[in-house]
């Protein structure tokens, strides 16, 4: 599928100028009718449903085991990051107290380093280098003998520096040591390659553009083997169906990280904007991003504009960040002109380009950045 094709997937695309996939990536049509569908059964029809539900929740398990590149049995389904990374956090209280440090990135969303601390563990922060970017010899010689998890995400939500991840895999290979990723900014538009993390975490709100609730959660066969979960319910069972209140029986995926009733519409939205993200392809995605992204680059660059991004390809994805002195205002009154955008922090604009994107739109966006409100 052609970025054109692509494109047309994405009403929001025709309607706005719509460089925020970061913040909320807009629902394509199939996966909002997706969803409507859904709750329409279940009002038309409701148990009836119900082994619909198992049919279309098992094709968005396989089909973000292919887009992460692992097995289905891998992946459970939680409702954010948040969610996501407290169960782990959660996981690794039961390795003791021993080793209560993890190391961290300076930059980090709140969601990904806040579940930790809440669940007592110290941070290591890692300074970034001088583009931004995060050297994986930095983070890897954070790492202490009471180090439980190197918790990083991929690409960084204000920046929009890339981490190279399987790199820093590598590096912890044969180590104890937690490697887990929130690949939430890269996820999409990234290719990714999740076998040497220990686990891994996707918001599908933004550049999967799934919708609210739609967490994907990758746990590795060894960690599920060495650490139980920390809470179970009747889906959690072999054989749920069975009912049976006295005793544990607990399944050996990761969907046993799914509690109780699944979140019906979140699931079936989730399943058709993931078969449109593999259908389109994230390597051409990757590729149809970083060339927009270079080309507004350029051109914030020649106006003056000082960028907080990486320049390399390798250390970055589809997110583009400028500073500027009016920013609050330049945001408000952008918004006005159906230009979405988000201020990530104080005098910082935050483009986040996607593969509905196109040249018109990076000519637009510059037109804009010209204005003074």
């Amino acid at each position: 599928m052609d970025p054109t094709a692509f494109r047309a997937h994405f009403p929001a695309a025709a309607s706005h100028t719509y460089a925020d996939a970061a913040a909320i990536g807009p629902l394509p049509r199939d996966a909002a009718q997706a969803a409507a569908d859904a709750i329409r059964g279940l009002s038309e029809r409701g148990a009836l449903v119900f082994p619909g539900i198992f049919e279309r929740a098992n094709r968005a398990r396989h089909r973000a085991a292919t887009l992460l590149g692992c097995g289905a049995d891998d992946i459970g389904f939680t409702d954010c990051t948040s969610s996501s990374m407290s169960l782990l956090a959660r996981m690794a209280t039961h390795e003791g107290a021993t080793r209560q440090a993890f190391v961290t990135l300076r930059d980090e969303f709140p969601s990904t380093t806040v579940p930790w601390l809440h669940h007592g563990f110290t941070p290591r922060w890692v300074e970034p280098a001088s583009d931004g970017h995060y050297p994986v010899d930095a983070i890897v010689d954070a790492v202490t003998p009471d180090t439980r998890a190197v918790v990083v995400s991929q690409v960084q939500f204000r920046t929009g520096a890339r981490t190279d991840v399987a790199a820093l895999a590598e590096a912890l290979a044969g180590t104890d040591t937690w490697l887990v990723v929130n690949a939430t900014q890269a996820a999409g538009v990234v290719p990714q390659d999740v076998s040497g993390h220990t686990a891994t975490t996707v918001t599908g709100l933004k550049w999967l553009c799934s919708g609210f609730g739609t967490g994907i959660l990758h746990l590795s066969h060894a960690l599920r083997a060495q650490t139980p979960l920390p809470d179970q319910g009747w889906l959690s069972q072999r054989d749920f169906m069975a009912m049976r209140n006295d005793r544990l029986d607990p399944l050996p995926q990761a969907r046993a990280v799914e509690l109780g009733g699944v979140g019906l519409a979140r699931l079936h939205g989730l399943d058709a904007s993931l078969g449109l993200i593999l259908e389109a392809g994230p390597d051409r995605l990757q590729v149809h991003t970083l060339g927009l992204t270079a080309a507004l680059r350029e051109g914030l660059e020649a106006r003056g504009a000082v960028l907080i991004t990486p320049r390399r390809n390798a250390r970055r994805a589809g997110i583009l960040s400028a500073l500027r002195s009016d920013a609050e205002a330049w945001h408000k009154w952008a918004l006005d002109q159906r230009i979405v955008q988000s201020m990530r922090g104080p005098g910082t604009i935050r483009f986040a380009l996607h593969g509905y994107n196109d040249s018109v739109d990076v000519e637009r966006l510059l037109e804009a950045w010209d204005h003074t409100p």
